[in-house]
């Protein structure tokens, strides 16, 4: 038999040599290893130049967006810091404009947060990731959703998106990095608090990642404990947070939206409330008979509340209505699932399924860098699904990371149907959130795909092979 000196391995110390020999040559030439890292540095100076083009600097011109909701934030910026914890809006928001005003300034801290908070976003699944060519186009993509219109349109306004959303990217680059980091169990922390009290709906957002996190940590089992920590810790804030909305009886004004649109205009609706205690529903009836809607255009049954002879009918919204909403949600599987898809736009104040509707007049970007990074929802989940099945076929993929991604998805659908379900009005930008997580889960998911080329498997294995 014969035997090629050139494939002989030498044992102990000598064989680690030869398997170093080995992997430098499966590597490829310095020129070759250069390669990637001169790739990411263009990347990086690019999405850094489009972010001060198109995020940042027009932001140094530019005048606030006053909505109503702004009203009411400015409003509360001069209430006292323990009262402000018990008004109708949550109290981060209003006490940054306290400190930093309702101009010029606000904005452009929105802009350097929101493109900071992406770009490190984008760092921790680069270097999470493994060694495969999907990590640069997922964290380019990342990046580069603070350039998309869906994204930096919020920066002009006095409104909570921006800095919501730079708070959920920050979030979600702290657990991406926890893996073996204790020191990010209080930043997950502290941003499920931030979160919380930027916007109500957060709340949600952070009991489902603690979910999330539980999964997780049920999959991983050397970072069990880690992940079971950390879920315990964000969820302690979010109920906490939700507990101190609930005092302030600020829900039910979301809610009363959501009867006006999707329980008012139907007899059967409101037949069953009114058998679990709603006063007035003949009232309710008479008024959604002699209303009407346009073509297209959600029908709005609305009372006027400041009638005496709503006022049991207030009490009953300040009091139960909770209660008893979620009580019907239970019940009602079918209307839970199917309704938001069968009638999506089944609201008020809205601007159909697209935020675009808030941006500033004449706002520029990149609108084929737009498309690509905020592509239709079904063709951005499609797509995913093809490229991943293809890769997972290859058993080329960090299943962990992999994990963190599905599971970013499946907390972007779940909270998609409690927006909608919680929320009565300007659907598209109150699901904002669940959209942007979603699509964050689908790159974290792809860059994890394709980073254990054979090869170095092949030289890891002999590593183990020596321990």
């Amino acid at each position: 038999m014969h035997v090629d000196p050139g494939r002989l391995v030498p044992l102990g110390y000598d064989r680690r040599v030869h398997l170093l020999r080995r992997g430098r040559e499966a590597l490829g030439s310095d020129a070759e290893r250069r390669a990637p890292a001169a790739a990411g540095v263009a990347i990086v100076a690019g999405v850094v130049l489009l972010q001060w083009v198109y995020v940042v600097a027009p932001l140094l011109h530019a005048k606030p967006l006053i909505w109503q909701d702004s009203i009411d934030y400015v409003r509360l910026s001069t209430t006292p810091i323990p009262a402000i914890f018990t008004r109708s809006r949550p109290p981060l928001y209003p006490y940054l404009i306290h400190l930093l005003g309702h101009g010029r300034t606000l904005l452009v801290v929105q802009g350097v947060v929101s493109a900071a908070s992406f770009d490190i976003l984008a760092l921790a699944v680069f270097t999470r990731a493994g060694r495969g060519w999907f990590r640069y186009a997922a964290a380019a993509f990342i990046a580069c959703m603070a350039v998309s219109q869906s994204v930096s349109l919020w920066n002009y306004s006095i409104l909570t998106e921006s800095f919501t959303l730079s708070v959920n990217a920050l979030a979600l680059a702290s657990w991406v990095r926890l893996r073996g980091s204790r020191a990010l169990v209080p930043a997950l922390g502290l941003a499920a608090f931030a979160g919380s009290m930027l916007r109500d709906s957060e709340v949600m957002l952070f009991l489902l990642l603690a979910v999330a996190l539980g999964a997780y940590g049920l999959y991983s089992r050397p970072e069990r404990r880690l992940q079971w920590a950390t879920a315990v810790c964000v969820a302690a804030v979010a109920l906490g947070a939700l507990y101190v909305a609930a005092g302030t009886k600020r829900t039910s004004v979301y809610l009363k939206d959501v009867f006006y649109v999707r329980i008012f205009p139907y007899p059967e609706r409101v037949a069953w409330f009114a058998a679990h205690g709603m006063p007035d529903s003949s009232a309710i009836d008479a008024l959604a008979r002699a209303g009407s809607a346009k073509p297209g255009v959600a029908k709005v049954v609305r009372y006027n509340t400041s009638k005496p002879a709503y006022f049991p009918l207030n009490a009953w919204f300040r009091d139960a209505a909770s209660r008893e909403y979620l009580l019907y949600l239970a019940t009602h599987p079918g209307y839970v699932l199917l309704e938001p898809f069968q009638q999506p736009t089944q609201a008020f104040n809205s601007v159909g399924l697209n935020v675009r509707g808030y941006a500033p007049r004449g706002q520029k970007y990149p609108r084929l860098l737009d498309a690509i990074v905020f592509p239709p929802g079904w063709l951005l989940l499609v797509g995913s699904l093809v490229v991943a099945a293809l890769l997972l076929s290859e058993g080329a993929a960090d299943e962990r990371l992999f994990v963190q991604g599905a599971l970013m998805v499946a907390a972007g659908l779940v909270l998609t149907l409690i927006v909608w379900h919680a929320e009565g009005q300007e659907i598209a930008r109150h699901n904002l959130e669940s959209d942007v997580v979603g699509r964050i889960g689908v790159m974290v998911a792809l860059a994890s795909l394709g980073v254990a080329p054979a090869r170095v498997t092949e030289l890891d294995q002999g590593f183990a092979d020596t321990n």
